[in-house]
């Protein structure tokens, strides 16, 4: 019965999911993704003590399921729109299937690829568009696969269960971010992803778009690894655009291609497309707007604007003009569509779809946003409106069958269709109903995440909306847990920092999306200055948001490592005067003045960390840290946390610094780490450190530094940490200390 089941499941997913929509302009034919498909660069993410993060570029497809010599049981695979996380699913399946029964369509698969998937001796593909009512794993595999098998109705009780006890098995689920609860339905708990035993020989993989993993509440501990689709580099991305071009030039011999390739490439340069010819979605349309010969502009909004003019266009061509066209004036159409033709023609048809776009991604009840129940499409669009949005590719439909019932489901193109068409309804229909319903959807930061490619279009669409809704959601990100706990942190945290980085990358993509436009005055309160910097033109777009928002900002984090000096950072940001300033984070080299010149004094939480030292060696005199340090240390009233890293000073200086800690009362947070006595080095006799007054004191580090003896009620503290270097009799101030 298992091979037998095994064999339907490979002839299953060779008809069923074998195939992608490639183009909008080859009449819906589906392409096959053997031969056609090509595999991103995919980097894996461990987490390190501290809440680093490692990332190391997988080789092989083996490297996604071991970890050395440890197989991962629980894996989540990141990418954002338009990377192909279905189609990469759809592809390990038919890389399964070829690794079991091989077909004509062998040779189009690598054997590291069939030898490192051959181990599995079952594979289950679920995507959860189409689980809207169900929330267990094992039901999702009987009622979108088991049931649709010829031997379903033969197969024992129980069997499903069985194999994934007793075989090694690979379930992918894929869609997480397209998902959610089905709370009517079920009170169990977590809610944030379906439920799934942990089985000792069954690999789950799921795929999701990175905003989803934050807001699920998945727990590091529970994923043993984490990996993201992050682009097509060069070769892949010119193989791409070979097997694309090819699929719509059929009539092209392989030289005749290899030059259309150099005329496409040709045709997009200079205009700042690097990122779009990196993500397979992006470019599979560029291509196809560069062959239908529409213009394909320099920001998303006139992408997608040049994609649904194709769609509009070849609608007319093959159908005739629809029933809902009318000509309007150009006064009533924005001035951002103004110049396109067909646009104009159905402006009206167009706000309608994007009416239900909104109410699908936005709606108070949270209806399923891409894919969705045919009378929730009815409710926005009559009949004629819903087969013209269907026969021009906006929308599709689709037949779900179960045992007893089959119903019709209605989806967008893309996602960021749908979010392309929901900015064209916010931006110029925003009534207060409308400004109510964003806001009670976008009540936390991840929720706001969740939207920001809505929020990049209407930067472009309507800029003095946008700056508008920027004001607006800073308090609700500014009262946020995760900002909140990420603005006391002396230390760095992926976990917090990675939201806060979310946020600034949206307002990047707003500002590039408007970069023409001096309308655009968007809200950041909290800016992280590193390797992203080194990205084209984005430290342009963050030092422009950086000026417009001093009196905003709330917190920094340098890690300057190869950007510019700090000085420079100082003078191009003009971080001159920051009045409402909470935490400063410097990692890198350190020139004291430079620090001296940011020690503001409404700073809660400051960390300094040179990043000169190795081997418990200072490297360079950069690192030295002299008396006037002290000095503005004593200039910050409200200072509550304090970590200074990788430091050499004379005795006095670290004598004075202790003096320092021991006077200001009200600390919560102290890490010294690596502070090195010029005077006499790992012979210093040691120093002494007060904190019998701290009462608020939860968080004491004492690690590679000369305190002979520390007095201080240690019942009071949730972390204590002493080592290397320190010699320390920790003196009892209550008869509760420890």
């Amino acid at each position: 019965m298992k091979e037998l089941l095994k064999d339907e499941l490979i002839r299953w997913y060779n008809t069923n999911q074998s195939t992608v929509f490639l183009s909008p302009i080859t009449d819906d034919v589906p392409t096959p993704l053997a031969g056609f498909y090509i595999m991103p660069e995919i980097d894996i993410q461990t987490y390190l003590p501290g809440g680093r993060k490692e990332t190391t570029r997988v080789k092989s497809l083996q490297d996604l399921f071991t970890s050395g010599r440890y197989s991962s049981r629980e894996i989540y695979l990141s990418a954002v729109a338009g990377f192909g996380k279905t189609a990469f699913s759809k592809y390990l399946a038919l890389t399964w299937c070829q690794a079991h029964k091989k077909d004509e369509n062998y040779n189009h698969f690598k054997e590291e690829e069939l030898e490192a998937i051959s181990c599995f001796e079952f594979l289950f593909l679920v995507l959860l568009r189409d689980s809207t009512k169900v929330c267990d794993v094992d039901d999702m595999i009987e009622q979108q696969v088991i049931q649709f098998l010829p031997c379903s109705s033969s197969l024992p009780k129980g069997l499903l269960k069985d194999i994934l006890r007793d075989e090694k098995c690979l379930v992918i689920i894929d869609g997480l971010d397209e998902w959610t609860h089905p709370d009517n339905f079920c009170t169990r708990l977590p809610k944030g992803i379906p439920h799934r035993y942990r089985r000792e020989k069954c690999v789950i993989l799921t795929t999701t778009r990175p905003w989803k993993l934050g807001d699920s509440n998945v727990k590091t501990s529970q994923m043993d690894k984490t990996i993201e689709l992050v682009k097509l580099n060069e070769d892949n991305s010119r193989q791409f655009k070979l097997n694309a071009l090819k699929i719509l030039n059929v009539n092209l011999q392989d030289d005749e291609l290899k030059n259309e390739v150099c005329r496409f490439e040709e045709s997009i340069s200079g205009h700042d497309l690097e990122d779009m010819e990196s993500n397979p979605l992006l470019l599979l349309y560029l291509i196809c707007l560069w062959v239908a010969k529409i213009p394909i502009g320099n920001s998303a909004v006139e992408l997608y604007t040049g994609i649904i003019q194709l769609l509009l266009s070849r609608t007319e061509k093959l159908h005739g003009k629809f029933h809902s066209s009318c000509e309007i004036s150009h006064s009533n159409v924005p001035e951002c569509f103004r110049k396109h033709k067909h646009f104009c023609r159905y402006y009206t048809f167009l706000k309608t779809i994007g009416k239900l776009a909104f109410y699908t991604l936005f709606g108070r009840k949270k209806e399923q946003t891409l894919v969705f129940d045919k009378n929730v499409a009815e409710k926005y669009l009559d009949q004629e409106d819903l087969i013209s949005s269907c026969l021009s590719g906006i929308l599709s439909e689709s037949k779900v069958k179960t045992l007893i019932n089959e119903s019709a489901k209605i989806s967008f193109l893309h996602k960021k269709v749908q979010e392309y068409f929901s900015a064209l309804f916010i931006s110029f229909q925003n009534t207060s109903e409308v400004q109510e319903i964003i806001f009670e959807e976008c009540n936390c930061l991840q929720n706001i995440l969740d939207m920001s490619k809505v929020f990049g279009f209407i930067s472009y669409m309507n800029p003095k909306l946008m700056s508008s809704l920027s004001s607006d959601l800073m308090p609700v990100i500014n009262n946020d847990e995760k900002t909140n706990k990420y603005r006391t942190l002396i230390y760095y945290d992926f976990v917090y920092i990675k939201p806060l980085q979310d946020i600034q990358d949206m307002y990047i993509c707003c500002t590039k999306e408007s970069q023409e436009n001096k309308d655009l005055n968007l809200c950041l309160q909290d800016f992280i200055i590193n390797e992203k910097c080194h990205q084209e033109n984005y430290f342009k777009h963050l030092q422009h948001l950086c000026q417009k928002n001093k009196e905003n900002i709330k917190s920094i984090m340098i890690e300057n490592e190869g950007i510019c000096s700090l000085q420079d950072i100082i003078n191009l940001f003009t971080l001159s005067h920051l009045p409402h300033i909470e935490k400063l984070y410097y990692r890198g080299e350190i020139v004291e003045e430079e620090i001296m010149s940011l020690l503001f004094n409404p700073l809660k939480c400051l960390t300094v960390i040179s990043s000169k030292w190795e081997n418990h060696k200072f490297v360079g005199r950069r690192c030295r840290l002299s008396s006037e340090i002290n000095e503005g240390l004593v200039k910050l009233q409200h200072l509550e946390c304090l970590n200074i890293q990788c430091f050499t000073m004379t005795h006095k200086v670290m004598e004075t610094l202790l003096n320092f800690l021991t006077s200001k009362k009200s600390m919560k947070e102290i890490r010294l780490y690596n502070l090195y006595c010029s005077d006499h080095g790992t012979s210093c006799r040691g120093l002494n450190l007060d904190l019998s007054q701290h009462s608020q004191l939860g968080h004491l580090g004492l690690l590679g530094i000369p305190v002979s003896q520390l007095n201080m009620d240690v019942s009071l503290l949730d972390v204590c940490e002493v080592g290397t270097w320190c010699c320390v009799v920790l003196s009892k101030s209550t008869t509760n200390s420890q």
